[in-house]
Parts: C-alpha cells; sequence; structure tokens
C-alpha cells in the first residue's frame, strides 16, 4: 500500500475534483526492520493519522475525503490487530529467552489461534523438546531471518526416539504459509531427528509455502513425502545428512532460489514429479549435489553444483 502526495485541482466551476496522485516517493510501511508488530502498527498508526490530520485541516478538502481518510485508517488498524498475533504476549506468553523450554505453550498457541490468521514470532530463541505439530490453516512469520538466527527455534531432543521431526505439518494444514524461520537442531547425543516435514501422514499436503526458511544440522533438514501444489522460495538447508529429502509422491512442486549447502545429499528426490527448480545454489555436498531417483518432468533453470564429492 503505497502512500501518495495528494493534490485537488479546480475545475472551471470552482469545485474541487481530479483527485490525483503526484509521488510515490513515501510508504506508510516504512518502518524499520527489528521492530515487532505492535511497534510497526503503532507507527503506521501514527503515520496515517499525521497524514490524515495534514489534508483535514485544509477546508478546502471535501467531507468525503476527510471521512474515507478516517475509514482507511480504523481499517488498517482492525486488520492488524485482528490477524497478527504475537505469541508472546497475553495470553499466549510463549518464552523467548533460551531459558525456558517453549514446546507445551507454542503448541497450545499452534492449536488455539484462530484458522487463517498470522502467529507473529518476534527475535528470540525458541526452544523446544518435543516435535510441534501444525494442524490447521495458518501463517506463521519471523521477525527476521539469517545465519545469526533471528526468530530461531532451536531443538533439542536428547533421550527421545529416533526419526521424529521437529516441526510435524499435517496434511490438514494445507494452505498454510511459514516465513523468516530459523529451525536448528541442538540434540547433543546420537538420537536421529528430521527438521520439518511431512513424513508419516497418511494424507497428501497440498498449496503449502515456505519462504526464507533455514532449517540447520538434522538428519534430514526438509523432509517430505506425499506433498503436491507448493512451493519453496529462499529456503536453506545447511549441514544435514539429507538437506531436501523429498520422497514418493511428490508433484507440481516449486524451489525457487533454494540452498544446499554442506549436507551428504543437498538434494535428493525420490519420485519426486513435474517440478521446476529455479536459480538453486547447491555447495558443498559430502557426496550427491542432486540424487534424483525415478524422477519424471523436472525442469532445472539457472542452477549449479559446486565442490560435490560425486558427480
Amino acid at each position: 500500500m503505497s502512500d501518495h502526495n495528494i493534490q485537488m485541482k479546480k475545475s472551471t466551476n470552482g469545485v474541487w475534483d481530479n483527485l490525483y496522485p503526484l509521488s510515490l516517493s513515501e510508504n506508510i510501511f516504512n518502518t524499520e526492520k527489528n521492530k515487532n508488530v505492535q511497534e510497526m502498527i503503532t507507527d503506521i498508526e501514527n503515520d496515517l493519522a499525521e497524514k490524515t490530520a495534514k489534508i483535514g485541516s485544509d477546508t478546502n478538502t471535501p467531507q468525503w475525503l476527510k471521512g474515507t481518510l478516517n475509514e482507511s485508517l480504523q481499517y488498517i488498524d482492525t486488520y492488524l490487530r485482528d490477524n497478527y498475533i504475537d505469541v508472546t504476549k497475553e495470553p499466549w506468553n510463549v518464552p523467548k529467552t533460551n531459558t525456558i523450554d517453549a514446546t507445551e505453550k507454542l503448541q497450545y498457541a499452534l492449536d488455539n489461534i484462530p484458522i487463517r490468521k498470522t502467529i507473529y514470532l518476534p527475535n528470540g530463541t525458541y526452544k523446544i523438546s518435543n516435535p510441534l505439530e501444525l494442524k490447521r490453516e495458518l501463517t506463521i512469520v519471523g521477525q527476521t531471518v539469517g545465519e545469526n538466527g533471528g526468530s530461531l527455534i532451536e531443538a533439542n531432543f536428547d533421550g527421545k526416539a529416533n526419526g521424529l521431526t521437529a516441526f510435524q505439518i499435517k496434511s490438514t494444514a494445507k494452505n498454510s504459509n511459514i516465513s523468516n524461520i530459523y529451525l536448528k537442531n541442538s540434540t547433543t547425543d546420537n538420537t536421529t531427528v528430521n527438521g520439518i516435514g511431512n513424513v508419516g501422514d497418511s494424507l497428501a499436503l497440498t498449496h503449502f509455502n515456505m519462504i526464507d526458511v533455514w532449517v540447520v544440522g538434522f538428519t534430514a533438514n526438509f523432509h517430505f513425502e506425499k506433498i503436491y501444489l507448493s512451493r519453496f522460495n529462499r529456503c536453506y538447508a545447511i549441514n544435514g545428512y539429507y538437506g531436501f529429502n523429498f520422497l514418493g509422491e511428490c508433484t507440481s512442486l516449486i524451489f525457487d532460489g533454494c540452498y544446499g549447502n554442506k549436507n551428504t545429499d543437498n538434494y535428493r528426490m525420490q519420485g519426486v514429479l513435474y517440478s521446476s527448480f529455479i536459480s538453486c545454489a547447491n555447495d558443498g555436498a559430502l557426496r550427491y549435489g542432486y540424487e534424483l531417483t525415478n524422477c519424471r518432468g523436472l525442469a532445472f533453470v539457472g542452477c549449479g553444483v559446486e565442490t560435490a564429492a560425486e558427480t
């Protein structure tokens, strides 16, 4: 939503008309990325209120325009407050301190926040000791993500059963979105733990999207089967045994700008059909950059493989 400098022009009969934008140089969402949702909403409110008052103070501004601006402010405020839910606040109180286990409260939020809402995770470390499950249609958004973590979910499954998935996506979570999340394995014993995926669900996951998600240090970082019509944008799989591990009935997927780095196999695709890899990076595989088995209709556009141990 862009902010326009507004000018009204008088017609020959003296009536103000022809409302038109003069500039797109400003944007009401021009806030610092490290601000939390509450601060961002406050900035938007203040900015809109200031501009509304400036235009409203002009005695020549039509009453309909003043009313429209006020309605717009109220609509944006209501939309943001109703749809962006900071789970570190009341009543959810999910800890992000790196010292308190967040599994129970974070799972409670995932299970009870109304569907189609956006769960917001401010920067911090959310420690989990058991798998999280996404069972419903939600959007999960972290504050920032990158090599230093940002919105970090840190899994320690010491002493747990082998083969659990730290963040399990159920087929009932179709149409969900996850972005700006860093998922890290801190298990110190020999327990095998997978990162994020839907393995084990008898039904297919569809229309699932991830953007700017880092998964680091798991047995299989991204571990999916029976997934259709889904997209992975700028997803990073690092220091696992398998980076992107897609098995069985997987079709109509898009991997766009993804990065496999220093996994045994960076991209392992078995039985994947009619899917595209666009500008995907592939570095430092300890065995295969791309391991493709029984795949059909795959398109690779602008992808590379560097320093893989095997061809």
